[in-house]
């Protein structure tokens, strides 16, 4: 039986209760997914999984929530999510950042912590953010510019007791490379911390902040190659414990993003755009599949047509020659900064993003890495 999934995003606030310092959002908009909307977005959902279209090439939606940080708009979401309870079809991702919880946050993940789907996935799918102590408090600040890690780790540790199951997910700017030994460690620590039912991500995710286009300097690598050589006897120790690396930097995956074929995002404005990384670039319309007055069949076939388009994931003859064993891209971002004319030239241009050399660092690392494991050194 075919399970793969439609992935639509929901642009569920643009609101925000940290002030993340490489964060691209902006905080200038107090914007809500209005509950008046969700009837309009039920048709949709409703419709596309009917078609046959979808039929065809699917058989499940996830519905998740983006911000912003989406527990600000928190009745939206809790009504979403109890309108397909009984749905296995359907699942939904949480992109939360963790900090000051609600009890009736937990409340409600309480209530689905162990509905599965059709999948055999939870119904409810968490991640937290969490950048290891260092770059929380230096990156991850509160209004006042206040560090945040207290209060997420307040809020892992009642995820625990409440045996919520939840992924964790971290993010490094270039400037932040020196603080990355002794976030990864202590990053190490919480984990170790969780019990392994619970845990929904295989070790330590670590996202590069190439979104604002600061590109790593001679120092920045030098910061980045002396931290991942300082954790290579802990990466050794789990290695030969768990059978893989524990930051995702050292597990081989050259995956690329599938961003207008399986996903899209709807805004608070109800257009449909090909990815959540779209709606903040200045060429925004040009990613827009769907327009918020389109009818359902309209909004099917702009969705059939994206999908085509990008059906066969590719990239450019420089990529495919790179040796580096891990790299992660982002299309949008890479269409930001091309200067190619061809939409799909321009979506696929990855070395204009300017992270090669920050691969390529974390790349000669690994193969000594690699090297030690080999001739046991």
């Amino acid at each position: 039986m075919n399970m793969m999934t439609y992935h639509i995003d929901l642009n569920t606030t643009t609101s925000c209760n940290l002030r993340c310092k490489y964060c691209i959002e902006g905080f200038t908009h107090d914007l809500n997914f209005s509950k008046d909307s969700l009837p309009e977005l039920y048709k949709r959902v409703d419709y596309l999984m009917d078609h046959p279209w979808f039929k065809q090439n699917y058989s499940m939606v996830s519905l998740n929530f983006w911000g912003g940080e989406p527990f600000v708009n928190f009745s939206t979401m809790k009504e979403l999510i109890e309108h397909y309870g009984n749905n296995n079809k359907i699942f939904h991702l949480i992109y939360s950042n963790g900090f000051r919880w609600k009890q009736e946050y937990f409340d409600l993940l309480s209530e689905y912590k162990t509905m599965k789907c059709l999948d055999g996935s939870d119904k409810i799918k968490l991640q937290v953010s969490y950048d290891g102590r260092p770059l929380q408090d230096l990156y991850r600040v509160t209004a006042t510019g206040n560090p945040s890690s207290k209060e997420v780790l307040e809020t892992i540790d009642i995820l625990i007791k409440y045996n919520i199951p939840f992924a964790n997910k971290a993010t490094c700017p270039v400037s932040g490379f020196m603080y990355l030994a002794d976030s990864i460690k202590d990053y190490l620590n919480i984990w170790n911390s969780i019990p392994s039912h619970l845990r929904r991500s295989s070790g330590m995710g670590i996202t590069v902040d190439y979104l604002n286009q600061i590109e790593a300097s001679k120092e920045d690598l030098e910061n980045l190659k002396q931290a991942l050589i300082d954790i290579i006897p802990t990466e050794l120790d789990y290695f030969k414990k768990n059978g893989r690396h524990f930051i995702n930097w050292f597990n081989p995956n050259r995956a690329l993003c599938s961003a207008g074929r399986d996903m899209g995002i709807m805004d608070i404005d109800g257009n449909f755009y090909k990815c959540h990384g779209t709606l903040y670039n200045p060429d925004k319309l040009d990613h827009l599949v769907s327009s918020k007055d389109d009818d359902l069949e309209t909004f099917v076939q702009s969705i059939k047509k994206s999908h085509e388009l990008h059906l066969n994931l590719s990239e450019p003859e420089e990529c495919k020659k790179c040796p580096v064993h891990f790299c992660l891209r982002c299309n949008s971002q890479a269409y930001r900064v091309s200067k190619k004319v061809n939409y799909k030239e321009r979506w696929d241009d990855y070395p204009t993003i300017k992270v090669c050399s920050v691969y390529q660092t974390i790349h000669k690392v690994w193969l000594a890495m690699e090297r030690i494991k080999k001739e046991g050194i």
